[in-house]
């Protein structure tokens, strides 16, 4: 029963393959599939979802506001949607989907090393499919977090690392 507990994160597993192919070969995802990654997060972290989810979720909000205003200006004022070409659906979803998992400060380095191992990783599929214009976000951040949580939850002082390097970065 511990090795389940301590590892629960795996039963999303092949929900998460199957985003990451579903995004890359069609480029959209059912919008159901994150829903299974979001209740088995908040089934297991019941106990911290005021320290996780509603600090985790005002912190991707307020990201997506962030990437709003940029392409807002960038359109020099016309008006920004986000859609299909600048951030999907099913994108925010998967997002929404990991806030159970995350306190504030992993939800952040989440947010931007997954965003800059998605980059890296579209440049990556570019070389052997060049057909691409857009960035399977969702199915690369699925593949990030398979990779990324491990090491959170397996690392006790990763919040004491976050914390420096925040300080270090703010200061």
């Amino acid at each position: 029963m511990k090795v389940i507990l301590e590892n629960y994160w795996l039963l999303n597993l092949p929900v998460l393959l199957l985003v990451l192919w579903q995004d890359i070969k069609y480029r959209s995802i059912y919008w159901w599939l994150p829903v299974p990654v979001f209740l088995t997060g908040i089934a297991f972290n019941y106990h911290f979802i005021i320290e996780k989810l509603i600090p985790s979720t005002i912190l991707l909000f307020a990201h997506l506001a962030i990437i709003y205003l940029y392409f807002f200006i960038k359109n020099k004022f016309k008006g920004a949607y986000l859609n299909e070409d600048i951030l999907g659906l099913g994108d925010v979803l998967i997002l929404l989907s990991f806030t159970p998992y995350f306190n504030p400060a992993e939800m952040i380095l989440f947010i931007f090393s997954g965003m800059i191992f998605s980059m890296i990783a579209f440049l990556a599929i570019r070389v052997y499919k060049p057909k691409p214009h857009t960035v399977p976000l969702a199915g690369l951040i699925s593949l990030f977090f398979i990779f990324f949580y491990p090491l959170a939850i397996r690392n006790n002082k990763l919040n004491e690392f976050l914390l420096e390097y925040c300080n270090f970065v703010i200061i």
